[in-house]
């Protein structure tokens, strides 16, 4: 996912890490909701 995402965008693909790595680390996030809702805005914005 984030190989075609700095390939296209690269701005949206590091938000998009930036977040999730905040939700998992700051936020205690659990792991799975973390990656489906990144797969999902990655899907939808990349």
């Amino acid at each position: 996912m984030f190989t075609t995402g700095i390939l296209g965008n690269c701005v949206n693909a590091l938000v998009l890490a930036v977040a999730a790595f905040v939700a998992l680390h700051s936020w205690k996030v659990p792991a799975w909701a973390v990656v489906i809702a990144a797969g999902a805005l990655g899907w939808a914005v990349l």
